[in-house]
């Protein structure tokens, strides 16, 4: 719920009501030890198999994903030096990439003429040929020739 409230902008006191005729409608997931909510089921089996997936390979993520903005605490995610990287002044995500579990890097593109270039800016490893699929992946969505990406790392302060 104070997730819930904290994307929403909607008063707890508000939120509080409708959040208790929905709770019996989802279904609980302890991951670790937080207890998360879900709107359809996932056996665990499921579960696993996602946590496994990121756990392996590297992965991009929309800068727009509520699954990275749209909790309080965003901690689970990313450390204070890395969200710092992530989120602008203004609360803005930063499309993120993910190796082995891990926050790595962030991505951007340009697209000109049916073109699209992608750049990266990271502070850890990656996949190399798995970044490249992601992103020939969102070149064949927006329809448009790939044609590489660049990447910049930095050190986190």
């Amino acid at each position: 719920m104070a997730d819930f409230v904290k994307w929403s902008g909607i008063k707890i006191s508000q939120v509080r009501p409708a959040w208790q005729r929905v709770v019996p409608e989802l279904t609980s997931v302890m991951v670790d030890t937080e207890q998360l909510w879900m709107i359809d089921p996932m056996t665990s089996a499921e579960l696993a198999k996602v946590t496994d997936h990121v756990a392996q390979d590297t992965l991009i993520a929309a800068s727009f994903s509520a699954a990275m903005t749209g909790y309080r605490e965003k901690a689970w995610f990313a450390t204070p030096a890395i969200q710092h990287q992530l989120w602008s002044k203004n609360g803005i995500l930063r499309a993120p990439i993910v190796a082995q579990g891990a926050v790595v890097g962030k991505w951007t593109y340009q697209l000109r003429n049916g073109q699209i270039h992608f750049s990266v800016t990271s502070w850890g490893p990656f996949d190399h040929d798995q970044l490249t699929t992601q992103f020939i992946r969102v070149a064949q969505f927006l329809e448009a020739d790939y044609m590489g990406f660049t990447s910049t790392k930095i050190k986190l302060k």
